[in-house]
Order: structure tokens, then C-alpha cells, then sequence
């Protein structure tokens, strides 16, 4: 093994680390010593009986019949499946892939303590200005860059006005209003949380650990109001109803062969739309006519309001008698019923003990926080059916798991911390205080059908003073605002285009999808729709086709990972046209590996198959249109986009873009997330007039010229390759994907784990592969680019001293990769996985 040689030559690589990387330099601090230190003592290679030990293996193997290898694999599988419902197995399991993560979760607990119930009388405020304080340190982690595309601008300058403009909004938000009215120190909560912590994503629990803190306990807080403690905490009330029917959908193992029909019990028919976004089948009912027999129902779904509430005995003893499982979704007065009785409550009583009752969902609009609502399930194999969870085994293991809509870690965070600064008498009083104060807001356009023209008289400025941006947040309606500078970037008139404004780039795919398949399903009735789309497009487009039982064809990638072209004709053709195919998808990059589709020639084709095209854009948006010689920047102008119907835009403010030609949709698409405040909205807004046309010009400049020369940087390290890169150079790549090479390959999960260590937060993809999204927040950090390469390079040298080093084993979520080493077989290790995503899931729920 050498090791002592390898000792030697590591501590010389440390000493000289400070020199020139590739006409580089930075001098590593006393801190970054140390930290490469403990990696290089963290190392231990295989022995001598280990390796021993895996030539053995490897030789038994390869003697061993095809026969004897897939049975061994299957009883592999079942014995994992079958410890996956051990609960002592589970919990030992849990603890030993997830243990330094609980501790990293948990680093806040001393201050306020862990919380799985709402106080009483509330926390008091000193205690919640020290736990600010404390966890503010988190945004340095993006405000010098050290994550893959965290932030879009990252200076601490521009949180401080965004804050203010975010302060301001509140006062002008109806649907929160109560919460802050006469409460100047719950108003400074939210206006702190939102400074330190706008860009948090729960989802990354190591950068943001109070995001996460803060979903798990919330979701703990409000489970436990019903005695149960299996919960999924959303975006929305809207969202929590969604995630309850996914379970049932799921439960019932619904699909076009095997359709699901569910009985919703609501006086306005609120749940239709949620049902929609499922394809799941509705039968509408009152309690008045509830004894009206359906011969096929396989569920219920009660909207709990003040009508109903009363009855609420009555009707769970009729779904009862027919045998039918329930899930309740509350309004916000019956969730105030809930939370004013807590669990002693008849809601509470009936929720734990009816069988027929399995999930729960709540708006709980103006008590909590709006952004923040929660789905509590009767067990946890049932919540665990309302997650997404997505499984590649192609080219690599890639895990995705996420909850519905888009993930805010600020709204989890504010909810959180209002909720127990609170307390229950606390949002008990706000109940009673609660009304809608009018204000001078003019009504949206854009709550109207898409003929309308969205003429607000707003067009980027080359600077608009925070003056001016007051008075447009207070004159005008935010979404028309949103809308109308989001045609102009693309250059769509409003004659022909139009726009909604959704939560989320993930809302945006999601809107899109179901909107070409409400259009197909009404112009070819009886037939699935069909989306054509690369390999590389963002799993949102997969997880929303799973929803409605659409079906996904995927074409082949040319050389640059992008979609291959003449691959897409030929599928085209193959999948009977425009009369089978509801629409092509095409990304502008996308996430995973930064590959740019060419939509310039697939909008050619599409016009010409006379089939709709959507463009993700989500990632690019702000970077891709404002630099003019880039080829693929769209223009609605140029009549080689014809045919492009469609395209979404995030601004990763809380709202995202939905763009689409009138013609293409029979109708607006509607938000999923349908109650919302219009905080999110103003500061959206107010983001965008902030920067304007030369803010973000200037940006796209400074972040195509660094990523230009990381990419130059990375080209010249021979054990690393780069992928997807664009076919043109002048396309801006400042989503860059790369992995080690060679017999280093296996390693490249293991040189993630060791920046991180450094203090790095790539985003781990399939086929070891990871990724480094350019922002504004790397342009701030002058010392980044040596930094980062100083690092990257020690790590890799470290790895290449250590060839015998065992490859890191990982599991991640949205977008990160698991890779699984030591287990043979692929049905082993797909229920590994599997398994490993439950475990992770219930960690981060807090269980």
C-alpha cells in the first residue's frame, strides 16, 4: 500500500497548494490547511483482507451461472424489502446512512429547542432573534458562491433592499394581513427570515439546515394536532390537497387501464381542479344527496368548511358504511377549529379514530403564513405515495424526491417561526382579529381568459429608482406587471401572447404539460396524449406525465447531449404526428448537465409537424436572453420560432413565468397553488425593476465571462472531462457538467463529498456526473475561480495518491445521484435505493 510515500507527497501537495493553478493562485488560509488535513487523515485504503477479500468475489462471480446470479438477486431483493418493514431495522438503518445529517439539522436545537408541538403561550421574541442571528451565517454559504447556482444575484446589498420592499408588501397582502396587523415584532420575524434566508431550499439540507428545520418541525407540529406525526409539508393548501389524492391515486394503483373515480363532497366543486391535475376521474356530491349510491367509487374527498362542519360525524360514518377511504382537505375556519381544539378536538378524535379517514390536508391561509401547509398521513407508507420519486437506471442510479410545487425554504422558515413565537393563544387571537382591510389594488387581467392584452404601460428601464418601483408596486397589479416584463424579454407581443405567473419553475412545467394535454385530450378524445422529449429535459416534465398518465417518448441525444434532431423527425413519424403526439418539449439548458437543445431547428420542426413546442428556460432565462449574440436566444419576432407555443422562465424569487401563443391552449392554464399571497409577487417585481434591462445584461456579461474561464480551468485537468458542451461557443455555458475520467470515474461522488468538506456544494447527477451553476453570487467572490480550482485540484490529487480508495456511496434528492457499491444485482440494488429514499425521506420529515 505505500502509505507512508502517500503521506509524504499529500503533505507537500498541501504546502503547495498556494501556488499558481493553471496561472491561478490563492493562498490557502490557516482554515483551509486544516480542513484538507482531516481529509487527507480521513483516508483509509482497503487492506490486505478486504482486497483479499473482493478478488474472491469478483472471481466467484465470474464463475457463477446467469441462473444462480438472478436468484440470488431476488432473494437479495426480498430480504431488503422485507427489513424495510421492520421498524427497529428501519430505525437502525436510518441512524447509520443519515447520522451526521440529523446532527447537521439539529445544530439549532439548543437555542430554541425541538418543537413537535405548538407552544401554548409561544416562544419569546429574544429567544427567535437569537436563532435569526445564529442561522444568518448560512447565507454566506451562497453569498460567495460556494453553491452550484443558489442565488441569482447573492450581494448582501441586494437582499437588504429586497427585504425592504419585501416589508413593504406585507402591508399590502390581504391573505397575511392579520397575521401582522397591530404586531409589529411578527412583522420584523418575517422581514429578518426573508433578509438571511430568501434563497434557502430545505431540499439542501447541509447549506440551509434551519430550512430544513423548520419543514421537518412544522410538519411534526401540525401532524401532532391530530396525534400522528406522518406529514409532508407543501407549498400550499392547494399543493397539500394534491399530495393527499396523489397517495389515494397511488394506493389504488389508478391508471388509464385501471381507472380511479373519486367522490368529491364539496359545495362548489373547489376540488375538481385539484382532481384535474391527477386524471382522476370526479363524481361531484353534497351531504345532502351523499345517499345516492355510485357503483364505482374507490375514494372520497370531503372539503371540510363552516357548512359542513357540523355534519362532519354523519358524513364519515356514510363513507364508512360504503367502504370508501377519505381524505378531509380543511378551509381555513375548519383549520382553526383544529388548531383552537387541538387533539382533543371532534376533528381531531374522528381523524384518529375512523379507519376510512387516511389523509388530511389544510389551507391555513392567515394563521400560519401563506406558502405553508402540510398533508398528514394515517402511516407513512402512505405518505410516502404522495412524494414523487423518480428512479433512472440508465447511464446511472438517479434518485429524485421532492413534494408538489416549489419548495420555498423562506415560507417554511417564516411559518415555522411565527408559529411558535405565537403560540396557540397567539393564533387564536389572530383568528379573532381577522378580517379583509380593502385597499386600493386594481384588479388583475390576467385572472381573465387568455384574450386578454396584457397592456400595462411597464418596460425595463436601463435603472428605475426605489421611488419609481414603490409607485408601480402600489398602482399596479403585480401579475400584469410580472407578465408584460416577461413577454418583453422574449419579445412576445401581447396581441399573441400572453402569461400566468406561477409559484415555481416546477409549477410552470407542470402547467405546461397539462395544459397540451387538457388541448389534446379535447380535440382526440379517447386517446393518451404523447410529449416527445431528450433524455436530458428536467424531471418535472416525467413527474407531471406520471400525474395524468401521459406518456413520455424520449429521443435520442446527439454529441452535445442535446436532442438529436434528426432523431426527433424520425420519432415523430413513428408516433403517427400531430394526431398522436400532444407536444414536444425542448430545454434552453437543461438542468442535469447544461445541455442546450437546438429550439431554433426543433421549433422548425415542430411548426412543420404542425405539433406545439414548449421551451424550458427556467435555468437560462436571465442569463440567455439579455446576451444578444448568443444564437439561441429567443425572439417571437423571428419567424424561425414560429413554432414555438410555449416556454417557462424562473426568476428564483418565489414566482416563475409561463409564457404560450393564445392560439395554442383552449384555455389559461390555471395555478395548481391557487390561494397566494402577493408578497412573493412584489418582490418579484420589484427584483426585476431593481436590476433592470442593463442590470441583467451587465450579469449575463459577468457570468458567461467567468464561467468561460472555469471552464478553460477545468479543460486543462487531464483527469477531467467536461459534458454537454454547447455546439457553438457563443452560447452561453454557465451550467457546466463534469466528472473525473478513467479508472478515477467511480470517484467522482467521492471528490464531491471531499469539496464539500472544503466547503463546496456541487449538485450531484447521473452517471457520476456533478454540476456548477455560474451566478451572480460567484461574479461577488473575486477569490472564487482560484479558490475553487486550488481545491478541486488538491482533491483530485488526493484521489489519484489513493487509487485503491474505496468510491463514496451517496443518496441525494432532486437532481443529486445515489451511487450504490457492494451490493450485487440489479433488483437489489433498485430496492436498496428505494429503501434509502424512504429512509432519507422520513429523516427529512423529521421522524
Amino acid at each position: 500500500m505505500d502509505c507512508g510515500r502517500h503521506r509524504v507527497f499529500l503533505a507537500l501537495l498541501v504546502l503547495c497548494m498556494g501556488a499558481s493553478v493553471h496561472g491561478l493562485f490563492y493562498e490557502p488560509t490557516a482554515e483551509d490547511l486544516k480542513k484538507r488535513s482531516d481529509i487527507e487523515n480521513s483516508i483509509k485504503e482497503p487492506g490486505v483482507f478486504s482486497w483479499g477479500l473482493s478478488c474472491a468475489s469478483k472471481t466467484i462471480g465470474y464463475f457463477t451461472p446467469h441462473a444462480a446470479k438472478s436468484g440470488l438477486d431476488h432473494i437479495g431483493a426480498l430480504g431488503i424489502s422485507f427489513a424495510s418493514h421492520i421498524e427497529f431495522a428501519r430505525n437502525g438503518l436510518k441512524h447509520l446512512f443519515y447520522g451526521p445529517d440529523n446532527r447537521l439539522f439539529s445544530q439549532y436545537d439548543d437555542i430554541i429547542g425541538v418543537h413537535t408541538t405548538i407552544p401554548e403561550q409561544g416562544i419569546p421574541l429574544n429567544v427567535i432573534n437569537g436563532l435569526i442571528n445564529q442561522a444568518s451565517q448560512e447565507r454566506t454559504v451562497w453569498g460567495l458562491g460556494h453553491m452550484s447556482g443558489a442565488v441569482y444575484d447573492g450581494s448582501i446589498e441586494h437582499s437588504d433592499v429586497l427585504a425592504d420592499f419585501f416589508s413593504a408588501a406585507l402591508d399590502r397582502d390581504l391573505v397575511n394581513q392579520a397575521l401582522f396587523a397591530h404586531s409589529p415584532s411578527a412583522k420584523s420575524i418575517a422581514v429578518e427570515a426573508f433578509r438571511h434566508f430568501q434563497t434557502s431550499n430545505p431540499l439542501h439540507g447541509s447549506s440551509f439546515p434551519l430550512a430544513v428545520k423548520a419543514m421537518r418541525e412544522l410538519g411534526l407540529m401540525l401532524a401532532n394536532l391530530t396525534n400522528k406525526k406522518d406529514a409532508v409539508v407543501s407549498s400550499s393548501g392547494q399543493e397539500g390537497l394534491r399530495l393527499g389524492l396523489r397517495a389515494l391515486k397511488n394506493s389504488f394503483s389508478c391508471s388509464p387501464k385501471n381507472p380511479c373515480t373519486f367522490l368529491a363532497i364539496d359545495d362548489e366543486d373547489r376540488i375538481a381542479s385539484a382532481n384535474h391535475t391527477l386524471n382522476i376521474n370526479t363524481k361531484l356530491s353534497t351531504h345532502n344527496n351523499l345517499d345516492k349510491i355510485y357503483t364505482h367509487v374507490d375514494a372520497a374527498v370531503l372539503f371540510l368548511s363552516p357548512k359542513n362542519i357540523g355534519q362532519l360525524s354523519n358524513i364519515v360514518n356514510d363513507i364508512s358504511n360504503n367502504d370508501w377511504k377519505l381524505h378531509i382537505h380543511l378551509d381555513r375556519h375548519a383549520f382553526y377549529e383544529l388548531i383552537s381544539g387541538g387533539s382533543t378536538s371532534e376533528l381531531s378524535r374522528i381523524f384518529t379514530l375512523s379507519p376510512a379517514i387516511v389523509s388530511l390536508s389544510m389551507d391555513t391561509d392567515g394563521l400560519i403564513y401563506n406558502g405553508a401547509s402540510a398533508t398528514i398521513f394515517k402511516n407513512s407508507d402512505l405518505r410516502y405515495q404522495a412524494l414523487e420519486v423518480y428512479l433512472d437506471w440508465q447511464g446511472g442510479l438517479y434518485p429524485a424526491l421532492n413534494s408538489a410545487g416549489s419548495i420555498s425554504g423562506v415560507d417554511y422558515i417564516i411559518a415555522y417561526l411565527l408559529t411558535v413565537y405565537r403560540g396557540i393563544e397567539g393564533m387564536i387571537r389572530v383568528h379573532n382579529n381577522f378580517s379583509y382591510t380593502p385597499h386600493h389594488m386594481p384588479p388583475s387581467s390576467s385572472s381573465k381568459d387568455n384574450g386578454t392584452d396584457h397592456n400595462v404601460a411597464i418596460t425595463f428601464a436601463t435603472k428605475t429608482d426605489r421611488e419609481t418601483i414603490k409607485s408601480i408596486l402600489g398602482n399596479l397589479h403585480p401579475k400584469d406587471a410580472l407578465i408584460s416584463l416577461h413577454l418583453s424579454i422574449f419579445n412576445a407581443t401581447p396581441k399573441e401572447y400572453s402569461g400566468i405567473i406561477s409559484s415555481g419553475g416546477t409549477e410552470s412545467i407542470r402547467l405546461a404539460v397539462q395544459a397540451y394535454s387538457d388541448r389534446f385530450v379535447i380535440e382526440l378524445r379517447g386517446q393518451t396524449p404523447i410529449f416527445l422529449m431528450s433524455k436530458t429535459a428536467h424531471i418535472a416534465f416525467r413527474r407531471q406525465a406520471q400525474d395524468i398518465d401521459a406518456i413520455i417518448i424520449e429521443v435520442n441525444n446527439g454529441p452535445h447531449k442535446s436532442m438529436d434532431v434528426q432523431d426527433l423527425r424520425r420519432k415523430i413519424e413513428e408516433h403517427g404526428g400531430a394526431n398522436k403526439i400532444a407536444a414536444i418539449i425542448a430545454s434552453t439548458p437543461a438542468y442535469v448537465e447544461g445541455a442546450y437543445d437546438d429550439v431554433e431547428a426543433i421549433a422548425k420542426v415542430a411548426f412543420e409537424a404542425n405539433i406545439p413546442l414548449h421551451a424550458d428556460a427556467c435555468l437560462s432565462a436571465f442569463v440567455n436572453q439579455f446576451i444578444n449574440e448568443n444564437p439561441l436566444r429567443i425572439d417571437f419576432q423571428n419567424p424561425d420560432y414560429m413554432g414555438l407555443t410555449s416556454w417557462s422562465a424562473d426568476t428564483h424569487k418565489g414566482v416563475s413565468f409561463l409564457g404560450y401563443k393564445k392560439s395554442a391552449f383552449n384555455h389559461a392554464p390555471q395555478e395548481m397553488c391557487q390561494t397566494r399571497s402577493r408578497t412573493h409577487l412584489e418582490v418579484g417585481l420589484a427584483c426585476m425593476l431593481l436590476i433592470g434591462e442593463a442590470g441583467y445584461k451587465e450579469r449575463a456579461k459577468n457570468i458567461n465571462g467567468l464561467a468561460q474561464k472555469l471552464r478553460s480551468q477545468l479543460e486543462q485537468i487531464p483527469e477531467l472531462e467536461i459534458i454537454a458542451k454547447p455546439q457553438d461557443d457563443r452560447i452561453p455555458h454557465f451550467v457546466i457538467a463534469f466528472r473525473l475520467k478513467d479508472k478515477l470515474k467511480t470517484h467522482t461522488y467521492t471528490l464531491a463529498s471531499f469539496l464539500k468538506k472544503l466547503g463546496w456544494h456541487l449538485s450531484q447527477v447521473s452517471d457520476y456526473t456533478l454540476h456548477i451553476a455560474i451566478t451572480n453570487a460567484h461574479v461577488h467572490n473575486q477569490q472564487f475561480l482560484a479558490q475553487f480550482m486550488s481545491d478541486l485540484q488538491f482533491v483530485i490529487n488526493v484521489l489519484a495518491a489513493h487509487p485503491n480508495l474505496k468510491p463514496s456511496s451517496s443518496v441525494g434528492v432532486y437532481g443529486m445521484a445515489a451511487n450504490i457499491n457492494g451490493v450485487s444485482g440489479h433488483l437489489t440494488q433498485q430496492q436498496l435505493l428505494q429503501l434509502l429514499l424512504k429512509l432519507y425521506a422520513e429523516n427529512l420529515l423529521g421522524l
